[in-house]
């Protein structure tokens, strides 16, 4: 699976976790890290997900979605 992050993000999860993080040529250079969907822990892959949709979502939803919490 492709999540987006941050490049500094990226490059300490594929340093931290190489079995569960990884990158292909294809890649390199961009905030999207590839994870081994089958082998992350759930909670961990739910933090993922989160903080990828945080990245992308619009202003509006951000709202929103603060005012929740």
């Amino acid at each position: 699976m492709a999540v987006m992050c941050a490049l500094e993000e990226k490059e300490m999860l594929m340093e931290a976790d190489p079995h569960l993080y990884f990158e292909t040529a294809h890649y390199k250079g961009w905030p999207i890290v590839l994870v081994r969907v089958h082998d992350i822990p759930l909670d961990q892959l739910r933090s993922r997900l989160d903080r990828a949709w945080l990245m992308q979502a619009p202003r509006s939803l951000l709202k929103t979605r603060q005012a929740a919490h």
